[in-house]
């Protein structure tokens, strides 16, 4: 396979990496959110969670791209 059909297939899987613990990140600040309804700061508990959770998605997705790049660039050998 060429590299650069490998390096498509690896953005795909970050870009699906990172829609998937997206929705994760959704969901726990719906959580967060049901748990601070009553209390005053609720929209920056909110707001925290969700710049968080997506934050935390975001790098783990270019974390994972990264390292699956230098693995591809480690396998091709020295240019």
């Amino acid at each position: 396979m060429s590299t650069q059909h490998e390096v498509s297939k690896l953005k795909k899987k970050c870009w699906q990496k990172f829609g998937g613990l997206s929705v994760g990140a959704v969901g726990v600040t719906l959580l967060v959110l049901v748990l601070v309804w009553n209390q005053d700061n609720r929209i920056q508990a909110v707001l925290f969670c969700m710049v968080s959770a997506f934050g935390l998605s975001a790098w783990n997705a270019i974390d994972t791209y990264y390292r699956g790049r230098k693995k591809l660039r480690e396998s091709e050998g020295p240019v």
